[in-house]
Parts: C-alpha cells; structure tokens; sequence
C-alpha cells in the first residue's frame, strides 16, 4: 500500500495559481471598465499576512511566501472603487466564484479586511504596470492599468497631486458643514433665475453642490459618507471643491447672513467683474515679474 499523504502537505499544482493570477487581472480590469479611473487608498493593514494565514502551516505557506507578491499588495492590494452606497470594493481581490478553490479563504479575508477600511484618499500611479509580473521561472501578482489610468502630468508627481486631492477633501467637507443644503438650494434658485451678474459662472458648482449634499443625506454611515465625498473629489471638475475660497463661498455666506437681495446682488456683481475676477488680488512677488 502507498503511504497515505497528509493534506495539508500537499501543493496546488502551477495551473491552479495561474489561474488565480488571472483572476487577479480580470477583476482588476473589470474593476476599471466600470469605475474608471476612480481608485482609491485605504488604511487596510498586513494584507499579505492574512492571504497566508489562511494556508496550512507548512510547504503550502512556503510555497506563496514571496516577496514579489508580497510588495504588490502592499502598494495596490488595499486599492478599492466606490459604489453609488459608499460601499468600498476591492479592485485586485476576485470574489469568491471568480476565485479558484484553493485561494477562495485568502482572497475572502482579504477582502472582508479591505470592507471594513477607511478611505484614505485618490490613488495615482506614473507606473504602466503595477506589480511585478514575472522573474525567471516565476509568475506573480501583477496587473497592467488601462492608459487613463498611468498619470502622465509634466508639472506634479502622483504624489504631489494626491496630497492635492487630500486637501480638496478637507476643504469639500469643510465647505459641506458650513454650508446647509438650505442655503445651497437657495443660491442655486437665484443662479437659476439668472438673477446676478454672470450668474452661469457659479451655476455649474451650485448644481454640482446640492446633487452632492442630496447623496450624502441618503446615507447615515459617517465612514460611508467620507467614502462618496473622496468619490467627489477624484471626479470634480477643477476648483469645485474650493467651496470657502470662490464665488460660491461669497454668494453663499452673504445668504447665510440673512442679507438682503439688494446687497447680495451688488457684492456679487462687484467681485464678478472682469477686471476682479479670477485675478490675483496681490502684487506679484519679487523674481515673479513676467519681465524677469
């Protein structure tokens, strides 16, 4: 008779990994089709710890011990996309029918660990692959981002421009407090009514105000309702999220005051005038003369 073999001792074979890996690249790309090219940090931790826990101690943990893989979910294992709920959804971990039987329980922990992070901001990359796919004989976790997705910008790093998007949340939920739906309603009628000097140049942002405050005000989860306002900063156009610091701001504190319409009117029409506005309101600094 042969010697019977312990289960836990024995290695799924190449084919079964390869499959996984291909699971990996499929969901990711699915991932991107549908919410391109929105993708986002989180504080998920040790993710690659939990992939191998859930593997019998022994040659079967040895055996998916790798530093290549082990570097790729580190920096992309915890990215995620946002549903239309807040609700945060892995962007590499397959679900579980997608996932090849001997690596479902990681991939499950996985991703049970990535649902209950937070959002920590807009993931950006210069990286035209993300993971390091192949070293000799060995294949590993890796996927290629669509072309949309490589940031490709001459003037900021993807650093430089994810602090920027982390500071626009700061402000969008700042804005958001200090002003009510009520008052943003009340400006968008009177933009509407196109009742102020130039009034189309703020239309666009109370619109885009008020749709946002109407979203959050569906949902109750605090984590949740973070979740839909980083959404809103990686899609809004430029300056939307500057609520305090821009025409908006104005219209919409002189409304809070309860100042007349008489008074809001003229305040407007005078710092929306072509000569003031979008101007800097300060001399250039020395060695910033456009003769220097």
């Amino acid at each position: 008779m042969s010697k019977a073999i312990a289960l836990d001792t024995l290695i799924p074979d190449d084919g079964e990994y390869e499959k996984f890996l291909a699971a990996i690249r499929n969901h990711f790309h699915n991932t991107i089709n549908t919410n391109r090219p929105l993708l986002f940090t989180t504080d998920a931790k040790d993710l690659f710890d939990i992939f191998l826990n859930e593997f019998p101690a022994g040659p079967i943990r040895r055996n998916y011990t790798c530093s290549a893989c082990k570097r790729f979910t580190d920096l992309y294992g915890g990215l995620v996309s946002i549903c239309d709920d807040g609700l945060p959804i892995s962007a590499v971990w397959p679900a579980g029918g997608a996932t090849p039987v001997p690596f479902i329980a990681p991939v499950s922990a996985v991703r049970k660990a990535i649902s209950k992070a937070g959002v920590t901001g807009v993931f950006l990359s210069s990286n035209s692959v993300w993971g390091l796919p192949v070293t000799g004989p060995w294949h590993h976790m890796a996927v290629t981002p669509a072309n949309d997705l490589v940031f490709d910008k001459w003037l900021q790093t993807p650093f430089q421009k994810m602090a920027e998007r982390r500071e626009e949340f700061i402000m969008l939920k700042a804005g958001l407090r200090e002003f009510p739906l009520t008052a943003v309603e009340q400006a968008l009628r009177v933009l509407q009514l196109d009742a102020l000097y130039r009034s189309e140049r703020c239309l666009g942002v109370a619109e885009w105000l008020a749709a946002l405050h109407k979203k959050l005000a569906e949902i109750k989860n605090e984590q949740l309702r973070d979740n839909l306002l980083w959404r809103a900063v990686a899609s809004a156009p430029p300056g939307f999220c500057h609520v305090r610091s821009t025409m908006i701001g104005t219209l919409l504190e002189d409304i809070i005051s309860g100042m007349d319409f008489d008074d809001i009117s003229s305040r407007f029409a005078a710092k929306m005038h072509p000569l003031i506005y979008q101007r800097p309101q300060a001399p250039p600094s020395a060695g910033n003369n456009s003769g220097d």
